[in-house]
């Protein structure tokens, strides 16, 4: 069995690189409430005979965040769906339609010729007649099964994509806590204060990374597009 086929390496670190942050940011929380209690808990551990030392390290080295990150990865996964809806939508519903006006996406879009070569073709090259707006999955089934050199690039922005998306929570959170820590250690300003700062740090990295996430998703749905013109090049011409 070709076990590539369903779980590749870059789906292994794609949830592993997630939990390895969600764990950290574990950690920090139990050292804000309680270092002294951390440090005790890491030495019992470490000092425990060498079988469960090594069992344990195999544990919180391999298998522990993989499956963290690939457990809590949906709650991620609700909370973009939730904002690509509020905000502008989903860049696979809003990159081809004819009708679809919005100031937020302008210049983001396919070029207008391209989007009425795609408006033709599409209806009878995949024998469907759905509105073209919800047509993007069955485009990209079709694409993957004619291949081509965009698919490639495809892949790798929703790859890219997903890998962004597993860290939108579990980032911003690290980086407020961290800076709670330092902040509060250094004696700058005040714990309440500390505790905004923070906040806002941890606000402004969500945004930036979710704002890249779109990014990633438009690309994908470009290079799916493109690559879809390629290879019904044929059919485009005969009903130019």
């Amino acid at each position: 069995m070709d076990f590539s086929r369903f779980f590749t390496i870059k789906d292994f670190f794609n949830y592993y690189i997630a939990g390895t942050i969600w764990i950290a940011d574990i950690i920090l929380l139990i050292y804000l409430k309680d270092s002294s209690s951390l440090y005790s808990l890491w030495d019992s551990l470490l000092n425990s005979g060498s079988t469960f030392r090594t069992i344990f390290e195999a544990i919180i080295m391999i298998i522990l965040p993989y499956t963290i990150g690939f457990a809590l990865g949906t709650l991620s996964a609700k909370i973009t769906r939730k904002l690509r809806n509020k905000y502008g939508g989903d860049p696979i519903e809003w990159i081809i339609p004819e009708n679809y006006e919005c100031k937020e996406h302008k210049g983001k879009r396919l070029p207008k010729d391209e989007r009425e070569r795609i408006n033709k073709v599409i209806k009878g090259t995949l024998g469907i007649h759905l509105n073209v707006k919800y047509c993007f999955y069955p485009i990209r089934a079709y694409v993957i099964d004619k291949g081509g050199p965009a698919v490639g690039l495809a892949e790798r922005a929703q790859y890219l994509a997903n890998f962004t998306e597993s860290l939108m929570l579990p980032f911003p959170i690290f980086f407020a806590i961290v800076t709670c820590i330092i902040i509060t250690e250094l004696h700058i300003i005040s714990c309440v204060f500390a505790v905004l700062v923070a906040g806002l740090i941890g606000i402004s990295m969500f945004i930036i990374l979710f704002d890249r996430y779109m990014e990633l998703r438009r690309y994908w749905a470009m290079h799916i597009y493109r690559e879809f013109l390629v290879i019904t090049a044929d059919k485009n011409d005969d009903m130019s």
